[in-house]
């Protein structure tokens, strides 16, 4: 796992080698727990917008290196 990005104290983003990109909820006990999981294709590169509304992650398609877009939503588990 590469390192996790804090969406708000609730909500992380973090991402593997291999692309996918996975949404953590803190539990009610305090603890994180893995939520919805796309991949990118891409590598370990994931950033946040400053508004937080945009996730943007390298890809990697038909032999083109890229970035994609997730919007975020972070009352969506």
């Amino acid at each position: 796992m590469a390192q996790p990005l804090l969406l708000d104290r609730d909500h992380i983003v973090s991402n593997d080698w291999s692309g996918v990109i996975t949404w953590m909820n803190r539990r009610k006990t305090g603890e994180f727990a893995a939520g919805t999981s796309v991949t990118s294709g891409g590598g370990a590169a994931i950033a946040i917008s400053p508004d937080r509304k945009v996730l943007a992650a390298d890809a990697f398609q038909d032999g083109t290196a890229g970035f994609e877009l997730f919007a975020i939503d972070p009352g969506k588990p």
